[in-house]
């Protein structure tokens, strides 16, 4: 990036992109708005990235400013974020920030089906060699984007000052449902978008953040840790079988996210590892009572099986996290 001459009004920023021919780079003028001119007064200093994306016939590019200071250790209650499909975001205090509208749901349900028509059109276009089309939809894309930057701005503005946050360390590209609409629903919510956004607006506002390990948060009961896919009894009611504790599902999630900021074992396991490792620290944590807790749950992985077996059982819908 070199700023343009004093002489040059049109512009404010030459952006350099080297080339496969050594010595002749390219230099595209960029034209800079309101905001990210007093962005970089503010924060002079740029970073060397820069992302160009075209849109609609246009354009654009993405700088990333860098800031002075360090992040304030952490003085207060650690605040966990659950990241869902029905609430875009959920606090472990209980708040829940951007229920997701009729309008938006509708919004989804329609990009979804378009996505799939478009998807069969490609497959045909292809076959006879024709260019395909792109299955991008800006307008649902952007009116879903305004919904998802309204519910974390609130929930930033919430946050107590010197509070760090524990955001769920989310691989959207793994995630999988059994059901084809569920799955086109899934890459409809743009969690991945509320992600990398939640990070933004926390380095934005320097506060400090740590993503964990989300595996199993929506089946573990917060109060004693026993983990359970039928503990989870809807999307939005979390029932424990061992101690009873009765909590909304998203809640209860976002209070295990937040207990597992400083869990260096858990954070560093696969995922598939992870409910092991709950299972025998929540036999551990009823000592002397370890036997009685693993009878439990050899009796639950029976009746595991048996369900498994049985046909024509109803197959809930699993949550996002847990895949």
């Amino acid at each position: 990036m070199q700023k343009s001459s004093n002489k040059t009004e049109s512009f404010d920023f030459w952006l350099r992109i080297s080339t496969l021919d050594a010595g002749n780079p390219v230099r595209v003028p960029l034209t800079l708005y309101r905001r990210a001119k007093l962005t970089i007064e503010k924060y002079p200093k740029l970073c060397t990235g820069v992302t160009l994306n075209k849109r609609e016939g246009q354009w654009r590019a993405t700088l990333v400013v860098e800031r002075k200071g360090k992040k304030p250790k952490a003085k207060k209650k650690i605040i966990g974020v659950d990241i869902g499909m029905k609430h875009i975001v959920v606090a472990s205090g209980g708040e829940q920030y951007g229920a997701i509208s009729d309008e938006l749901a509708r919004r989804v349900e329609k990009k979804s089906v378009r996505f799939s028509r478009k998807q069969k059109l490609n497959a045909c276009l292809k076959r006879k060699g024709l260019p395909t089309v792109n299955l991008t939809d800006h307008k649902a894309e952007a009116f879903a984007r305004n919904e998802i930057g309204q519910a974390l701005n609130q929930l930033v503005d919430n946050l107590s000052k010197g509070s760090p946050v524990a955001i769920e360390r989310l691989n959207v590209k793994d995630m999988r449902f059994k059901s084809r609409q569920m799955n086109r629903r899934l890459r409809a919510s743009q969690l991945g978008y509320i992600r990398d956004k939640l990070k933004f607006k926390l380095d934005e506002r320097g506060i400090r953040y740590r993503s964990v390990q989300p595996a199993y948060s929506s089946q573990q009961c917060y109060r004693c840790g026993f983990v359970h896919e039928d503990n989870r009894r809807s999307q939005s009611e979390f029932e424990c079988l061992n101690c009873g504790y009765v909590e909304n599902a998203d809640v209860n999630a976002a209070r295990n996210i937040a207990k597992r900021f400083g869990d260096a074992e858990l954070n560093q396991l696969h995922f598939r590892d992870v409910k092991a490792v709950l299972q025998t620290r929540f036999a551990r944590r009823l000592s002397p009572g370890a036997r009685s807790a693993s009878v439990r749950l050899d009796t639950l992985r029976k009746r595991e099986r048996r369900v498994s077996t049985t046909v024509n059982q109803p197959d809930p819908t699993p949550c996002h996290i847990c895949l």
